[in-house]
């Protein structure tokens, strides 16, 4: 467990820690904002540039999936989004949501922390949750006009510090690294180029490379026993987990025979012991 304690995020050494990389093109940053997607999207509706990032100290609306909340105290958490006008179609977007969970998480592992992703997005340690993923997008018919990918991580927390009542327990980068400190703006700097690194790589070569390294970061994505449930529904299916398909669905092959791609699935959850 790391011995620091939290730290606010020091804006000059954002930019100072950006000086020579081509990504992020330009950063803003605010103490307190409703959410970062907020932020992000009406600067992109002002004509902001790809490769904007948004860091904030604290989210006062912090969203994820699905209409959830973001647990976003001041200086606990890293709160960020990124503009970006990726030259794809819409139905592709996904494969840059996945980029930025394989972005997030060789951040926390040059970081000190043994972590891994479950599909689609999500960060998880210990059977509880580190960090997920935001994305929200502009389209007109097969054209893309933005997406802005966010991403909630925790940094400080103690487990007091956490709402009750999710699905999901929660866990922080604190409670979990083998580095003697934490530094906020030096984990903001290196998960931004990291992004910047992923965002390069699937815009110049497609989606296959982070579709690998996806599934590499994510044990559950293969051969693992989980259940399934759509969001318009309480019941649950089971069968063994079998990768991603071409649109970044992970394919379930249920114990009918029957296989399923799991892009309209709400949950995936590993079985194990005697039940969820």
């Amino acid at each position: 467990m790391s011995g620091s304690g939290p730290a606010k995020i020091v804006p000059i050494r954002l930019c100072a820690g950006f000086e020579g990389q081509r990504f992020p093109r330009r950063v803003v940053f605010y103490p307190i904002v409703t959410s970062t997607q907020d932020i992000a999207r009406n600067l992109a509706d002002s004509g902001a540039e790809s490769g904007l990032l948004v860091v904030a100290g604290c989210q006062t609306e912090g969203r994820g999936r699905f209409g959830r909340s973001w647990h976003s105290p001041q200086d606990l958490g890293l709160y960020l989004s990124v503009l970006l006008r990726p030259r794809c179609r819409p139905r592709e977007l996904v494969w840059w949501t996945l980029g930025a969970a394989v972005a997030m998480w060789d951040t926390c592992r040059r970081h000190g922390a043994s972590v891994e992703l479950k599909w689609p997005n999500d960060l998880v340690a210990r059977g509880a949750k580190l960090g997920g993923v935001l994305a929200e997008s502009r389209s007109a018919g097969e054209s893309v006009e933005y997406l802005i990918v966010g991403i909630g991580l925790n940094l400080y927390h103690h487990p007091r510090d956490f709402p009750t009542g999710f699905d999901m327990p929660a866990i922080s980068l604190s409670e979990i690294t083998t580095s003697p400190t934490l530094d906020s703006s030096q984990i903001a700097i290196d998960l931004a180029c990291e992004l910047g690194r992923r965002f390069e790589e699937l815009d110049r070569s497609g989606p296959c490379g982070i579709g690998q390294a996806w599934e590499a970061r994510s044990p559950s994505s293969r051969g693992q026993r989980v259940r399934v449930r759509s969001t318009d529904s309480e019941s649950w299916l089971e069968g063994l987990s079998d990768g991603l398909d071409d649109e970044a669905g992970l394919r379930v092959r249920l114990d009918c025979g029957r296989t399923i791609e799991t892009r309209l699935v709400d949950t995936v959850r590993p079985v194990v012991a005697a039940g969820i």
